[in-house]
């Protein structure tokens, strides 16, 4: 049965969300919309709230995907990462002196010869990418640690891989940025987690990448602000971040438990974060 430890699924709750902005990819185009406070959406902010918009990059390639986080949006192509919005934890990751970007710039790291963006994770105001040759680059805030290291004044594109490969997570296929915290599962179902956690019941700061305590091997990971989340072998979801005993897992309404079983049998079951919890639903 799936199920969570410390959490059980509820119905008939309405997910609130993060943010008051959304950038989606539909049929291969990114949809931008909501409010534009910091030009995330890639318009000068006097346009304070933007309808659906599909956004014209520069980019040579196709958008491959879109990432929402406090107060940026990404969008990935095979090769680059663009970003638009606040800079003051350096989470453009480009024009490291400018305190916000209203159109989309690229990451100014070569991703490209890495083999390309595989996958992209962003929340608070962090930031990373797993490349297809498997390694690690993050950047923005670090305060507490979640990009291997401890810096106030925000991180530029920083290759991790050696953090983690000193650690033993060698071979990454999936990554999990929550800003305070960042985890990284391999290829054996470990995950490995670095910054703000839980420590013999003492809240720590940690940037050097350890092992966490799982019940069994994870399938999946994801993440919110602050919040992340493993599916496990057995089914059960393992969920990391404040204030647990408030954190609903959502499914709407028609949907039950042996339909999150396929969904995670066929590694289609997602999830979206909100401020109450995290909604369960297919890809």
């Amino acid at each position: 049965m799936l199920r969570t430890i410390s959490n059980a699924l509820t119905r008939n709750v309405k997910l609130q969300p993060q943010i008051d902005f959304e950038a989606k990819l539909i049929n291969g185009v990114a949809i931008l919309s909501g409010r534009n406070a910091f030009g995330q959406l890639g318009r000068a902010r006097r346009q304070r709230v933007i309808e659906p918009t599909a956004i014209q990059v520069r980019a040579r390639e196709a958008v491959t995907s879109t990432h929402t986080s406090l107060s940026n949006v990404y969008l990935t192509t095979h090769t680059s990462v663009l970003s638009a919005g606040l800079n003051t934890d350096k989470q453009l990751g480009h024009s490291p002196t400018h305190p916000l970007s209203e159109s989309f710039e690229q990451v100014e790291w070569d991703f490209m010869a890495q083999g390309g963006v595989r996958q992209m994770s962003a929340n608070g105001d962090s930031a990373g990418v797993l490349t297809n040759d498997g390694h690690v680059v993050g950047w923005g805030n670090s305060e507490y640690g979640g990009l291997c290291l401890v810096q106030e004044t925000g991180v530029e594109p920083l290759l991790l891989s050696p953090y983690l490969d000193t650690a033993g997570c060698r071979y990454v296929r999936r990554i999990s940025f929550a800003g305070a915290h960042s985890w990284f599962l391999d290829e054996s179902g470990d995950i490995y987690t670095v910054g703000l956690h839980l420590m013999d019941g003492k809240v720590v700061i940690t940037p050097t990448p350890s092992k966490v305590a799982l019940p069994c091997k994870a399938i999946n990971i994801w993440s919110g602000v602050h919040h992340s989340i493993a599916l496990l072998e057995d089914r059960r979801l393992f969920i990391s971040g404040p204030q647990l005993d408030s954190f609903n897992v959502l499914i709407s309404e028609g949907e039950d438990e042996s339909t999150l079983e396929h969904l995670a049998a066929n590694n289609k079951l997602s999830m979206t974060f909100g401020l109450n919890g995290v909604s369960l639903h297919g890809t």
